[in-house]
């Protein structure tokens, strides 16, 4: 089965973590780092979408359209095997 990929909004938050919002899923993680939130988020998408099937992916651009000022938009990748765990 090929890994599907959805966009999803980074944002350093004011406490210094990284969150990470799927605007397709009702999902958000964060991390410590840039790295450790993209790590998370390839996580959690691998976990929502076993659980709860997979809607189609909105176009990236039209999620950057949608992005606040500082807001990060990149496509996430599914798959445990792709993700660095921490600790």
């Amino acid at each position: 089965m090929e890994n599907r990929t959805y966009p999803a909004l980074f944002r350093k938050e004011r406490c210094g973590l990284y969150s990470v919002h799927f605007p397709d899923l009702d999902c958000a993680v964060c991390g410590e780092t840039l790295d450790e939130a993209m790590d998370m988020a390839k996580l959690a998408l691998s976990a929502w979408l076993r659980k709860d099937g997979m809607p189609d992916p909105s176009d990236l651009e039209d999620v950057r359209a949608k992005a606040e000022k500082g807001d990060l938009v990149m496509l996430v990748e599914e798959g445990l095997e792709n993700a660095r765990l921490a600790g």
